[in-house]
């Protein structure tokens, strides 16, 4: 198994750059890939800010990518949390966090736009506002 680094990942899901979006596929045919959580937290700011790639599309690309069968993303129950809870408004960013911080019962933050959209999708652990 092998680990990849976000410019892969990138380059696999937007084939911008033919070269090296073939050298990216080899890899992808020829071994079995570990993609880490950090790796999609910067390839989803990297295609959403940068490439100005929708968040809808990022999270599907995300989900395709988490199909493929010789694909693991580590952690994958919490990075699939994270994205359910991208697709219903959280940022993934915080999204990837409150998913993966286990088992604690509260994530307390200064965000107020994230603890009211985490209430409003239920999530747990719940977000407090600080104060």
């Amino acid at each position: 198994m092998i680990a990849l680094d976000t410019n892969m990942i990138v380059r696999f899901l937007v084939r911008d750059h033919e070269r090296q979006y073939k050298i990216v596929e080899k890899y992808f045919l020829e071994n079995e890939i570990c993609v880490q959580p950090t790796v999609l937290l910067e390839a989803e700011w990297v295609l959403r800010a940068v490439m100005n790639i929708p968040k809808a599309k990022v999270m599907a690309a995300f989900e395709g990518l988490m199909e493929m069968r010789n694909v693991e993303v580590a952690d994958s129950q919490a990075v699939s949390r994270a994205i359910e809870w991208a697709k219903q408004g959280l940022d993934f960013a915080d999204a990837l966090h409150l998913a993966t911080c286990g088992a604690s019962e509260s994530f307390v933050s200064f965000d107020r736009n994230f603890a009211r959209k985490a209430a409003r999708i239920r999530s747990e652990p719940v977000v407090v506002v600080a104060h």
